[in-house]
């Protein structure tokens, strides 16, 4: 059984720190949606998903 673990909490928190410090100490493995949710998007919006479609075409200020 594989344990997943979430760290949520408002921007600029932290969340991104924490979550490095402990996958070093623990040997565990981070993934950073940050890091994959924008091509994520564009490759959702490519196939015709209407809510990536229209997140693709916002602003960083819609958004």
């Amino acid at each position: 059984m594989i344990n997943t673990y979430y760290i949520g909490g408002s921007p600029c928190a932290g969340k991104s720190t924490i979550a490095e410090i402990l996958s070093q100490k623990y040997h565990l493995y981070y993934f950073k949606v940050d890091d994959f949710l924008d091509s994520y998007t564009k490759l959702g919006a490519l196939k015709g998903y209407p809510i990536c479609k229209k997140t693709n075409e916002m602003s960083a200020e819609q958004t």
